[in-house]
């Protein structure tokens, strides 16, 4: 039987600090490049599928200013990790509540 969520989380934290801070940058570098890869065999939604959530959202008024979508966000510490790794900043996109929660989704935060 598979542990649950929170216990793999657990044991993943719990991994993390028995790890010497001499290498969590290489260990932060392997869990994103684990990561990436895996989401990179993950189909993205279509054109059509996307375009279709988003819609919907925005009819139903579950819409928020760009102004307001980096709110709680503490982008120092993220420009601080994102100079530990070597990948392509990301492009832009259209946000919309859908798309907040799959990645969200995708992160372990939903």
């Amino acid at each position: 039987m598979p542990a649950p969520a929170d216990d793999i989380t657990e044991q993943l934290h719990a991994e993390i600090e028995r790890t010497s801070m001499r290498y969590r940058s290489l260990l932060l570098r392997m869990v994103h490049s684990f990561r990436e890869s895996i989401e990179a065999d993950e189909p993205l939604p279509s054109v059509s599928e996307s375009f279709r959530e988003c819609w919907t959202d925005a009819l139903a008024g579950r819409v928020s200013p760009v102004e307001t979508l980096w709110d709680g966000i503490d982008t120092d510490s993220m420009i601080r990790s994102r100079r530990t790794m070597t990948t392509t900043p990301p492009t832009a996109l259209l946000v919309t509540p859908s798309i907040v929660a799959r990645g969200a989704e995708r992160q372990g935060h939903a």
